[in-house]
Formats: C-alpha cells, sequence, structure tokens
C-alpha cells in the first residue's frame, strides 16, 4: 500500500512573498526621499526639500516625486538670454 501526501503552498508563500516584497519597496522609497532630501540645495524657504514625498501608488508600487514646479529646473539646470544656472543634482 502507498500513501501518497500533497501539499500546495504556494498561495500562503504567494502571500507572505506580496507582503514582503511591499515592505521592501516602501523602504526603498523612503530612502531615496531622504537621500534626495539630504541633497537637494535649500534655499530661502526650503519648499523644494519639503515638496520631496513618497507615495503608495497600489499593489506595492511606490513612487517618490517632487511638488515644486521649479524641481527640473534646480536638477538638470537653465540657460537664460541673462545667464546660466548650472545643474545640481538631487534626485
Amino acid at each position: 500500500m502507498s500513501v501518497y501526501l500533497r501539499f500546495n503552498r504556494f498561495v500562503p508563500i504567494a502571500r507572505e512573498l506580496e507582503a514582503k516584497a511591499d515592505q521592501v519597496t516602501r523602504k526603498a522609497a523612503f530612502d531615496c526621499q531622504r537621500i534626495a532630501q539630504q541633497l537637494c540645495p535649500v534655499g530661502l524657504t526650503g519648499n523644494l526639500r519639503g515638496s520631496i514625498s513618497a507615495q503608495h501608488v497600489g499593489h506595492g508600487i511606490w513612487s517618490v516625486y517632487v511638488g515644486a514646479h521649479y524641481a527640473a529646473h534646480v536638477e538638470y539646470g537653465t540657460v537664460h538670454s541673462w545667464g546660466e544656472i548650472p545643474e545640481q543634482p538631487y534626485l
């Protein structure tokens, strides 16, 4: 007589993996936010630094964004007729 036992642990493993992946991506997003805020040049108001934030988009996906409208000008620099503002990468 033979006895076969089958255990399908894929469902609980998948749940655990999803939870762990969300933890890892969350930590990575907040680490990115923290480092960007440390590297960000601070003007008179600190608005640029304060506008950097991490946000949960959904299903383990996180986004780090900068809300200040002039963020790209600081990151990449600008060239105007009156002069050049050099890039100051922080993100």
